[in-house]
């Protein structure tokens, strides 16, 4: 199943999944903000260090401030996809919610299609027919070994 596609669920199991998306969504977004926090603050840390030549500080923080940006970069992206699957599985959802639901328990639908099979084979009847010829052939038995008798 693709990641965004929802339309062979039943709308329960639709309306759980694009919860889910939602929630990832607000997930990320949550993180890309605490790392855009990250960046104003090694920003502000390089800052320093430059101010007061700290170069020992001043490479350090210059390396958590790339890390964050790339970090945050893939956040950002990751929040960009998720943003698009959640207005398509929206989309989705709605065509999915205005869609008469076909609930139907199997064994009725089992029953009802029994009732319906006109080429089912009367199995009364067949039982019939199967007593019949057994009597058929217990009475073709019998003349048999009376004529040998006979004979």
């Amino acid at each position: 199943m693709d990641t965004y596609d929802i339309s062979g669920l039943d709308a329960k199991a639709a309306k759980e999944y694009v919860l889910a998306a939602i929630t990832a969504l607000n997930a990320t977004r949550a993180k890309r903000q605490e790392l855009e926090r990250d960046l104003e603050l090694w920003s502000k840390r390089v800052e320093i260090a430059e101010q007061h030549a700290r170069e020992d500080l001043l490479k350090s923080a210059a390396s958590r401030l790339g890390e964050t940006k790339t970090y945050l970069d893939k956040i950002k992206a990751e929040e960009t996809e998720l943003e698009g699957g959640v207005i398509r599985l929206k989309g989705q959802l709605k065509l999915i919610l205005n869609q008469p639901e076909l609930e139907m328990d199997t064994d009725q639908l089992v029953a009802m299609l029994e009732l319906n099979d006109v080429h089912k084979p009367d199995e009364l009847a067949q039982k019939f027919r199967e007593e019949e010829a057994d009597e058929a052939l217990k009475r073709l038995k019998l003349e048999m070994e009376r004529e040998e008798k006979e004979e």
